[in-house]
């Protein structure tokens, strides 16, 4: 049972909400593929800094290792930005500046 149903007069607030969930779905459907490129640049940065700091354990710190340390964290930084950018600004598209 929904929490709704049990209050009169509510039906003009469920309806405004279902409207907006529904906008989200499109907005976030309409995102889908630049959601998608970002989580690849996020996974393949991730990759490149957990490879890095294992060549730094096992054989030391060389130019190159540090190199691909600073570069694929600041990589990992920058797409997981966007994507949290891109969330607030649906969020604040669909529901208004919270």
């Amino acid at each position: 049972m929904e929490p709704t149903a049990t209050v009169p007069g509510n039906e003009a607030n469920v309806e405004a909400m279902a409207s907006r969930l529904n906008l989200a779905k499109q907005i976030f459907a309409l995102f889908g593929p630049e959601r998608a490129v970002h989580l690849a640049l996020n996974a393949m940065t991730f990759a490149v800094l957990i490879y890095a700091a294992f060549q730094v354990i096992r054989r030391g710190a060389g130019t190159g290792d540090l190199g691909l340390i600073c570069g694929s964290g600041g990589l990992v930084g920058l797409t997981s930005s966007r994507l949290l950018s891109m969330y607030t600004d649906i969020m604040n598209r669909v529901f208004g500046k919270l």
